[in-house]
């Protein structure tokens, strides 16, 4: 039998982190058992430049330096280290696989300055031309990855099939209240916000009409009254608890760049898992995985999503029948055990 490969993860955040956490940490134990030895770095400092931001970069640049020594293979996972760093791990023949799911060429969606973005791209297409190997979350990160480097795995945000079960979903009738959900990062509120004037529209209409948010942070979503909203922290637990009482999600994005370039959207793909209809505005490669009007409802607009939730609450059974169908792309694409042979040819070369 040949001996196990031993693999370095160098992780960009914590377990928290809802990118470390659905493309590394579901995986991890099937990791530990087909790579040995097998060490764990991560960063989970604060973004940006700051003394606490660089005394965590120093200690997790020094955890790595010390694990990559004696790895046959590295992962590492968004963060952009020094070229001539990377170089360095690679040349003893150490294989350097470079996992990306955000749009870090382009212009991030909080208004940083121009200056900014171009260094980030500036150490990201060198990263590329360096790995053996590019993992990325989306089809709009692999047209990026494949002008710089021609061994591009597309490996989407895995979900752990055991944390949803069967997910069993209460029949709802078309005079019951109407239960929409939005899970995201406080950052992504604004996503949302562009949809307050469609939503405050549809409670006028239907009487029983509910926003569920599970966020950081309440949102303001004025004109939408205050009473229409339930607001959930977000935790792991809590967002289960949010998904399993709402009746359709929503998934508003902005057309720029970084918003498109996402990889995956996780939000989305939990609303699918636990059986729910999403009207969603395209992007982030969920258009590659869910059929319009069958697995998922697309959206270009606040009228579109009024027109289609409108719809959902009337027509229940036809929400039923989308949801089904988003489940089955799920179980058929994204647990992380049917992804996980895939990632693990990716990392291992072979």
């Amino acid at each position: 039998m040949p001996a196990k490969p031993s693999l370095l993860v160098v992780a960009a955040g914590t377990r928290s982190a809802a990118s470390t956490r659905h493309r590394l940490w579901n995986y991890r134990a099937a990791l530990e058992r087909d790579f040995s030895p097998f060490r764990w770095v991560e960063y989970g400092g604060p973004a940006g430049w700051s003394p606490a931001a660089a005394r965590k970069r120093v200690a997790c640049v020094f955890r790595a330096w010390q694990g990559a020594s004696s790895a046959d293979v590295v992962l590492i996972q968004k963060l952009l280290f020094p070229g001539a760093l990377v170089n360095a791990w690679k040349s003893p023949g150490t294989r350097i696989v470079y996992d990306l799911d955000d749009a870090l060429y382009a212009r991030a969606s909080n208004g940083e300055a121009p200056a900014t973005t171009a260094a980030r791209r500036r150490r990201l297409d060198s990263t590329l031309h360096l790995a053996d190997q590019v993992i990325v979350g989306s089809e709009p990160l692999r047209r990026y990855a494949e002008r710089r480097n021609p061994n591009v795995a597309v490996i989407y945000p895995s979900l752990d099939a055991c944390r949803f079960g069967d997910f069993p979903r209460p029949k709802r009738t078309a005079s019951e209240a109407f239960r929409v959900g939005w899970i995201g990062h406080d950052r992504n509120l604004h996503y949302l916000a562009s949809l307050a004037d469609a939503l405050a529209s549809l409670a006028e209409e239907l009487p029983h009409f509910k926003l569920v948010v599970c966020s950081g942070k309440a949102p303001n979503l004025h004109p939408l009254p205050p009473d229409r909203i339930v607001f959930i922290p977000w935790s792991e637990e809590n967002e289960l608890r949010a998904l399993a009482s709402m009746d359709a999600a929503v998934a508003p994005l902005a057309r720029d760049a970084w918003s498109q370039g996402r990889g995956g959207r996780v939000s989305v793909l939990n609303s699918m898992a636990a059986a729910l209809p999403v009207v969603l505005e395209s992007g982030g490669g969920v258009e590659d995985l869910a059929r319009d009007g069958e697995s998922a409802l697309f959206a270009d607009s606040p009228a579109g999503f009024r027109a289609h939730l409108l719809r959902l609450a009337k027509d229940p059974a036809f929400g039923g029948r989308v949801g089904t169908a988003a489940r089955a792309v799920i179980e058929e694409r994204i647990w992380s055990h049917v992804q996980y042979p895939r990632l693990r040819a990716a990392v291992a070369g072979r």
